[in-house]
C-alpha cells in the first residue's frame, strides 16, 4: 500500500486541530495529577504552533505559485484528496 501524501494546507489544518486539542486538554493534564508539567506543556504547544505556522506558510506560497514541488497529482475520483509530496520524504 502506498504511503499517504498530504498537501501543506492539509498538514496545516491538522496541526491547527491538534493545537486546539492541546489548548483544551493540557491544562487539565497539568493541574490534575501532574501527568504533564507546565513547562513541557508550554513547549509542546509552542512546537505545534510553529509546525502549524510552517505549513500555513508553505500552503500560502503554494496558493501563490502553484505546487511547490511539482508533484501534486490530480484526484482520482469524487472525494479523493490530491496526493502531494509527504513532509517525511
Amino acid at each position: 500500500m502506498p504511503e499517504p501524501r498530504f498537501t501543506p494546507a492539509e498538514l496545516a489544518k491538522c496541526a491547527r486541530r491538534e493545537l486546539g486539542w492541546r489548548h483544551r486538554v493540557y491544562p487539565r493534564r497539568v493541574s490534575h495529577g501532574g501527568r504533564l508539567d507546565a513547562q513541557t506543556a508550554q513547549r509542546e504547544i509552542a512546537m505545534m504552533e510553529a509546525i502549524a505556522e510552517h505549513f500555513e506558510r508553505l500552503a500560502a506560497e503554494e496558493r501563490r505559485t502553484g505546487d511547490l514541488f511539482g508533484e501534486i497529482e490530480p484526484a482520482q475520483g469524487p472525494g479523493d484528496l490530491p496526493a502531494a509530496r509527504s513532509f517525511m520524504d
